[in-house]
């Protein structure tokens, strides 16, 4: 039987020669001839590969002990192998998933993460690993978690911003991009005016351009304004965060 460390060392030369796009025409004929070798022998021994999506092993990266200290937006997307502004569209899209499948879970927002439905919470993580499967290159779903909380915090931001009611399925779609939602605020496309997108990658400087007011005021509420951590560990993540300013109760 073949080692177990000679098919994770042809799964990283496999990577190396999905994701190379710089090496010598030379090095990169000489990784394709050993891909070939190693895979014949690993399924001449019966030994599992593990998947690739577009570069990345499925499961593959795992949870750093601290989220606060080592991850930011940045973080996830060079782990998805779509950092740099080359792949600038792949991430908005991932991130369209995100707060679509936030919209169509129907979290409720005047309470915070540990009083949210559980299922919903998974079937949410579910949706956005089926629909962008650069997701499921993370252990534990860590990676769909992160990004959910981080665009949980940034509309419960817009939110107070703009004095409106959460976004549902019934009022846009369930897609804020293309409805002028919380994250452009301009035109509602996926651009470099791109709000939350803005915010995200500048690992959680949010952004103060003024933004839409359409729609009516509602009366002010206390809402949850980030989801806790996947586990108790990371429990301090958003502890940085300044809370949202009060604002005055609406009167007729």
């Amino acid at each position: 039987m073949i080692p177990w460390f000679l098919a994770s060392f042809w799964h990283k030369i496999s990577c190396i020669w999905l994701g190379s796009g710089n090496s010598a025409d030379d090095e990169i004929s000489a990784l394709r001839a050993r891909n070939k070798q190693l895979e014949q022998l690993c399924q001449s021994n019966g030994v599992t590969v593990p998947a690739v999506v577009d570069g990345v092993a499925d499961r593959s990266i795992p949870k750093p002990q601290n989220l606060k200290k080592e991850v930011n937006i940045n973080v996830i997307r060079v782990h998805m192998g779509i950092e740099g502004a080359g792949s600038k569209q792949v991430w908005l899209n991932c991130r369209r998933a995100v707060r679509n499948n936030l919209t169509r879970a129907g979290f409720e927002y005047e309470v915070d993460d540990a009083s949210q439905d559980p299922m919903k919470k998974a079937h949410c993580i579910q949706a956005i690993e089926h629909e962008r499967p650069l997701f499921k290159s993370f252990k534990a779903s860590w990676g769909a978690q992160y990004v959910l909380r981080e665009v949980w915090s940034n509309r419960n931001e817009w939110l107070d911003k703009t004095n409106k009611d959460p976004p549902t399925t019934n009022n846009n779609s369930g897609d804020s991009d293309d409805h002028g939602g919380e994250d452009d605020g301009q035109g509602g496309e996926d651009d470099d005016d791109d709000d939350e997108g803005d915010s995200m990658d500048q690992q959680d400087h949010h952004s103060s351009r003024e933004l839409s007011n359409e729609g009516s005021p509602r009366q002010s509420r206390k809402r949850a304004h980030a989801l806790s951590p996947p586990d108790s560990s990371d429990s301090e993540d958003d502890s940085e965060r300044a809370p949202p300013k009060k604002r005055a109760k609406q009167t007729a």
